[in-house]
């Protein structure tokens, strides 16, 4: 989690850094669509804590790939798992409670330590960095805490006697427990209710003001991933993750009811992610559905699984090899992000080895595709871009001034009736950067040289 939350907030911090230097307006945002890591890391993070959710009910899946997806999709188990042992070999009596205090804590301690490292060493200012990082991680623990948190303020009769139900070890009506629940509750009130509540305020609050650097440097992390028009999408994954935390929580036995409402929240947040299409590219948004998508399969083989036991090694089997499928697909997009923000590193690297193998590249041209320094092409097509700018607003100007002489020519002979404006020619040129990526899944365009521009004549 401390990981992801610096390297959230690094490649935030560029890219605002990178707009104010440019003095770009808030119409002429661009984003650019090779480094897309820190939105994939969010949304990897966000499809594991669901995928968490919906297998860890009452069904046989094996207890490895639950706990995977246990560890992975939630940080706080991760750390309790990594630190086990010392808190019970430190703390005998009341250990629950320390282990709650310890994941709520650890997190805030560590990343502040990182992260003021990070920053002393940038020369950043501290009180950007401070409020930056406590409303980073406060953000992406709040939800998972509040439900924890609620676990520990419920309980599961067996047997005639009440237990936790975060951990049915520990008996629910002890005097310990009874004096603890006031806390809990007030920490429940402050993570699930007061703190998204925090966040969609200062988000409505600015929403006009979105492209300050201020509040860009502040709150950025909550809205520059996505499209302009969809600055309010970070507060629908809020909510979303929300109403599935209530609906796991509050239906804990009843896995009929638990599965019918998180088939309507998924599928609501599918149906519309589908209209809005938040994100930057294409392949972001399509990788959020499939995740989705994904989710509701996993959704509807659990319950296949509570209510029958037939054909449950085909269900489970179909359980992990989708899920493994999309893992492999989200760890090669955050490859294909890490080797993208490396780029002016690779292309040394590509010159060196061009130069030490040019007499094997003459024998296997095919390799001469793998070595393109991307850096030098990019600047050669922005440079081209520029002259055919320049040499096609040129033909413009002249074709206006024709159809402006053809015009004035035959005026005199016509009538007011017969009359009809010179036509007007319209250049739209695509933005160099549009014309940068090979791949398909950030090129809007097929062939960027044929449909480099386009000419909307008006009606004569």
């Amino acid at each position: 989690m401390v990981f992801y939350t610096y390297l959230i907030l690094r490649i935030f911090e560029k890219l605002i850094l990178e707009l104010q230097k440019n003095k770009v307006g808030s119409r002429q945002l661009i984003i650019n669509n090779n480094n897309q890591t820190g939105p994939l890391m969010k949304m990897l993070t966000n499809y594991l804590q669901i995928l968490a959710n919906i297998i860890h009910f009452n069904v046989e899946i094996p207890q490895a790939f639950k706990d995977y997806n246990n560890i992975t999709g939630n940080s706080q188990t991760m750390l309790l798992v990594t630190t086990d042992y010392f808190l019970a070999e430190n703390f005998h009596e009341g250990i629950i409670y320390v282990k709650m205090i310890y994941s709520i804590i650890c997190p805030l301690f560590y990343g502040w330590i990182f992260l003021f490292i990070s920053d002393q060493i940038n020369n950043l200012q501290t009180l950007y960095f401070l409020l930056r990082v406590l409303n980073k991680i406060i953000y992406n623990e709040a939800v998972p805490t509040s439900c924890d948190l609620y676990l520990f303020c419920n309980y599961r009769t067996l047997s005639g006697i009440k237990w936790i139900q975060c951990d049915l070890a520990y008996q629910f009506d002890t005097p310990l427990h009874q004096q603890w629940i006031p806390y809990l509750t007030l920490l429940i009130i402050i993570t699930g209710s007061i703190v998204p509540g925090i966040f969609i305020i200062y988000l409505t609050k600015f929403r006009n003001t979105l492209q300050k650097y201020d509040v860009r440097r502040q709150w950025g992390y909550l809205y520059l991933e996505y499209q302009p028009k969809a600055y309010y999408w970070e507060i629908i994954r809020i909510v979303n993750r929300e109403l599935i935390m209530i609906a796991i929580t509050f239906y804990q036995d009843n896995i009929v009811i638990k599965c019918t409402l998180l088939f309507i929240v998924q599928f609501t947040y599918l149906f519309i992610n589908q209209i809005v299409l938040p994100f930057q590219t294409k392949n972001l948004n399509q990788l959020e559905q499939n995740s989705t998508l994904l989710c509701i399969f996993t959704l509807f083989a659990v319950l296949s699984l509570s209510l029958t036991s037939s054909f449950s090694t085909i269900v489970i089997l179909s359980i992990i090899i989708t899920n493994i499928y999309l893992l492999i697909t989200f760890i090669q997009s955050l490859i294909n992000g890490y080797l993208q923000s490396t780029e002016e590193l690779m292309d040394k690297i590509k010159d060196i080895i061009r130069e030490k193998l040019r007499t094997k590249l003459q024998q296997y041209p095919s390799l001469n595709s793998w070595l393109v320094n991307k850096g030098q092409r990019r600047k050669i097509v922005i440079e081209r871009y520029k002259k055919i700018r320049k040499h096609l607003f040129g033909v413009i100007q002249r074709l206006s001034r024709i159809e402006r002489q053809k015009f004035s020519q035959i005026s005199p002979n016509c009538t007011n009736s017969d009359l009809q404006k010179p036509r007007d020619f319209t250049l739209i040129l695509l933005r160099p950067q549009q014309i940068l990526f090979t791949s398909s899944e950030y090129n809007t365009i097929n062939d960027p040289f044929t449909n480099l521009i386009k000419k909307i004549k008006s009606k004569g």
